[in-house]
């Protein structure tokens, strides 16, 4: 039988309620923080070399060693405090990610002036929507990185990994002061795993999570204004047709609850893995059903045609490693813009590339060092202001004038 989802138990227990003392020294222990040996046997202290979020000095924790002294749950609070203080978080946050750090969770808040809850006939249509939506994730995730399609075919080779991550998953559909839906993904890391920037590496579970929060982060980015192929270029670490019907179903469904209702969505990173830039920074997303509907729409509308393209080899001169050096910092993708000024195919000039690794960005750069061309294949799209190669792959080095184009 699944266990409960960790936020459904603690709605019902109430949410004030603090972890154990064991439960606080094991979320310690498994989050880097160091048991200071000490004389008195009645506490328990703990320390880590690690700088606060804003590079202060770490503070000692200290707490009572037993659930039984009477002032073992004000002194937890009190630590809990002092924690969230050194993280940067608030209290409720930092107290989610006590009791689940292990697991990523979403959260999705129904937001109505009146609060009536879901009807409760559409909670099997809604849970069964966010199944699909992790399930195809899945499947786009494990898909080969460079290589990710616009669409799933119906025979994916990905299916089994993909069930896996659904069946560990807890979905859940209880939220505090509204009605909402959890998704807990349990993260199965490897204590041997440890990577040079977390203390474990990320894992599918992760990277599933992750790519959801990127595309929902797009669509929000979209909705205010940017253009439909913030979402429709960024396939390889965002959407595909698959994951926004499935985001289409579910906002017509939510549309449909009287009220106009506007929903918004928060997710807590389990502390064992180090979030990446895209998602460490962001913050709840809120939009209403109505209104994200057709953005995904069009989204799924404009891939479907890209989908139809067939791809094309390009080649020709590296001119920039990066066309906006003044986002470097901020958004991964820019890092691994370059343009081409191609030579091999009549009537397009300046392509716009956006590689699919740091690998791959490398290796442009070994490319022009060495003065040669570059060959690349992709979908080719105009978008009115220029020419652009999506999903690119097959990267390698070839001579000036090369233009066999077998």
């Amino acid at each position: 039988m699944k266990a409960t989802p960790i936020i459904d138990k603690r709605v019902r227990e109430g949410l004030d309620s603090l972890p154990t003392v064991g439960q606080f020294a094991e979320y310690l222990v498994k989050t880097g923080w160091i048991k200071v040996k000490q004389n008195n046997r009645k506490i328990f202290v703990f320390g880590t070399t690690e700088p606060s979020y804003d590079g202060s000095e770490s503070p000692i924790l200290i707490f009572p060693a037993k659930d039984s002294y009477s002032d073992a749950k004000l002194r937890i609070e009190d630590t809990i405090n002092t924690l969230s203080n050194y993280r940067g978080k608030s209290f409720h946050d930092m107290l989610m990610e006590v009791f689940c750090y292990g697991t990523d969770v979403l959260r999705q808040r129904i937001i109505m002036p009146a609060i009536r809850g879901i009807p409760l006939k559409m909670m099997p249509e809604l849970l069964r929507d966010y199944r699909k939506l992790i399930e195809k994730t899945a499947q786009l995730e494990v898909s080969p990185q460079g290589e990710r399609p616009y669409q799933l075919g119906k025979a994916s080779q990905t299916k089994q990994k993909s069930q896996e991550i659904i069946e560990n998953c807890l979905f859940g559909h209880t939220f505090v002061g509204s009605f909402g839906i959890s998704i807990e993904m349990p993260l199965k890391v490897d204590a041997s795993q440890i990577s040079g920037i977390s203390r474990y590496r990320a894992t599918l579970e992760r990277l599933t999570m992750q790519r959801v929060a990127i595309g929902l982060s797009d669509a929000n980015r979209v909705l205010k204004g940017e253009p439909i192929s913030t979402i429709t270029d960024n396939v390889e670490n965002g959407f595909n047709i698959d994951i926004c019907q499935s985001m289409e179903s579910l906002m017509t469904t939510l549309s449909l609850i009287n009220g106009t209702p506007s929903i918004d969505y928060t997710f807590n990173w389990s502390p064992l893995i180090v979030p990446c830039k895209e998602i460490a920074t962001l913050k709840t997303l809120a939009f209403a059903p109505r209104e994200v509907l057709s953005v995904f729409q069009d989204a799924t509308k404009e891939m479907k045609k890209l989908h139809q393209t067939p791809p094309i080899t390009i080649r020709g001169e590296i001119l920039t490693l990066a066309d906006d050096p003044e986002k470097k910092d901020t958004n991964e993708k820019w890092r691994r813009t370059i343009t081409l000024r191609c030579k091999s195919k009549p009537g397009i000039n300046i392509v716009t590339i956006t590689l699919s690794s740091e690998e791959d960005y490398a290796a442009a750069c070994i490319i022009r060092g060495h003065g040669q061309w570059l060959s690349v294949r992709g979908i080719l799209n105009d978008d009115g202001k220029g020419h652009r190669l999506l999903s690119p792959q097959k990267l390698k080095e070839v001579p000036p004038l090369f233009i066999d184009e077998a």
